[in-house]
């Protein structure tokens, strides 16, 4: 994808929003070239991130905590301490995503842009491979980890590998396949059934009710 210099004021919310640029990436291609898998779940995380490495040749920016809604409009919105957007299907939050900020390139996430994402967080030692891929449970608000709430918590209420973007609050809905994935687990499940890097496809009533869309930028701006 052609990158597309934008020259916007960057507005409030972009604190929201992590930038994956040349450098982020170039971090996780090094990363990626020293380590070797032990588990079945590690290979196929990192055959994913070797993938992404190949296709996702642009910057973007990838929202580090869980998005709100507007209960009038219905139009997405970024702030720690608010409720989580849930109840969305897979295909209103590609709408919502376009919706968020076009002027930007907003959309819903891709596998390989969340993925990468999380690379970068094992690359920068904030995470190990063995967390996001095997048990989760060590932290988070999955039903099974330290002081979880056993219930949905609001966006930006723990953080987890250097972000609070939700692990084990939601499932992390993305584009995937020409359809859609869930990511993670909720919290709900436990952390060694559902770790941060386990990509599922669900049913519609299941994701809608304990999903929540990740949103990115794609149009890129000064660092």
């Amino acid at each position: 994808m052609k990158n597309v210099v934008a020259t916007l004021e960057k507005p409030s919310w972009m604190k929201y929003f992590f930038l994956m640029g040349k450098e982020e990436r170039e971090l996780v291609r090094e990363w990626l070239s020293g380590v070797f898998p032990e588990t079945k779940r590690e290979k196929e995380f990192l055959e994913v991130v070797e993938e992404a490495l190949e296709s996702v040749g642009y910057d973007y920016r990838i929202a580090v905590i869980e998005p709100s809604m507007y209960s009038g409009s219905g139009r997405i919105f970024y702030n720690a301490g608010d409720k989580v957007a849930r109840g969305i299907c897979c295909n209103e939050w590609k709408v919502k995503g376009k919706e968020f900020v076009p002027e930007w390139g907003s959309d819903l996430a891709n596998l390989y842009e969340l993925y990468l994402w999380y690379a970068y967080r094992i690359a920068k030692g904030l995470w190990t491979l063995e967390y996001i891929c095997d048990d989760s449970s060590s932290a988070g608000n999955y039903w099974n980890s330290p002081d979880a709430s056993q219930g949905f918590e609001v966006s930006g209420k723990r953080k987890v590998g250097g972000f609070y973007d939700g692990v084990g609050n939601t499932y992390k809905i993305v584009a995937h396949n020409a359809g859609f994935a869930a990511c993670g687990g909720n919290c709900s499940n436990n952390g060694d059934n559902y770790p941060v890097a386990d990509v599922r496809e669900r049913y519609p009533d299941l994701t809608c009710f304990y999903g929540s869309g990740v949103l990115v930028l794609r149009r890129s701006t000064d660092h």
